[in-house]
């Protein structure tokens, strides 16, 4: 089953984000959509599996990665969600979509792995990737970040607090970074332009959303439009979390 069992022994609620990768038991997973798990619960959260040819047990519990889904994957799962939301009720990916995309990108970046891993995507290229985080820095009340490559926005994450954004991300920073480093060279360098952004924004600002019941606290808005699949997860009131790419 599509699903994990989560149980928050703590007095605070855990924030869970899209396309965080979770690894160890018989298959590494990834966050379907981003969840609050209220404290001192236990949650069943929706995942999909990176890891097409392992079923064998590594560990009795999963651990968090420090990388999330690469940034094209992510979009195009989150509309896969979003869609099932809407026809069947449930939070559910074409699972044999992913393990095709983890496939071909695999082949293109010349990654081999023994048990279709994505995980082994980052690894190999662990050293071109760090580059791209260590060079990425969130200033000081920074609560969101557009990710641009060679000049052409793709997507951006928002939070509702600075201290979320800088904790994750080094993640998100290797999740577009794994997309950059699958286009061919360019010799010029392309500036994003902030017009582009303001548009993107402005766009998902206006863009119809379905709201469903959230997994943990909250709701979950599903958002579409012609050019952008997004997501928000809102609670007490406010944006938790709100992600958006280019179609």
């Amino acid at each position: 089953m599509p699903e994990l069992k989560l149980v928050n022994r703590g007095e605070l609620p855990v924030l869970l984000v899209d396309g965080e990768e979770l690894v160890g038991a018989k298959q590494n997973r990834i966050l379907n959509l981003t969840i609050l798990v209220a404290a001192l619960t236990t949650t069943v959260i929706p995942v999909s599996c990176v890891e097409a040819g392992r079923w064998s047990r590594r560990s009795a519990s999963f651990a968090s990665a420090a990388r999330a889904q690469y940034a094209a994957g992510r979009a195009m799962r989150m509309e896969q969600v979003s869609r099932s939301l809407k026809e069947r009720g449930d939070r559910r990916s074409d699972q044999s979509a992913i393990w095709f995309d983890i496939s071909t990108k695999s082949a293109r970046l010349a990654a081999s792995s023994e048990t279709g891993a994505m995980a082994d995507m980052y690894e190999q290229r662990g050293s071109r990737i760090d580059e791209y985080v260590n060079a990425l820095v969130p200033a000081d009340g920074q609560v969101g970040a557009a990710f641009a490559i060679d000049g052409r926005l793709i997507g951006f994450d928002l939070f509702d607090a600075s201290h979320t954004l800088r904790r994750l991300f080094p993640k998100l920073v290797r999740s577009f970074a794994r997309d950059a480093i699958d286009r061919p060279e360019s010799l010029d360098r392309v500036e994003p332009r902030a017009a582009e952004v303001e548009s993107f924004l402005a766009e998902v600002g206006a863009a119809s959303a379905d709201s469903f019941p959230a997994a943990g606290i909250g709701e979950d808005l599903r958002l579409s439009g012609d050019a952008l699949a997004g997501a928000a997860l809102v609670a007490n009131g406010h944006v938790v979390h709100l992600s958006a790419f280019r179609r």
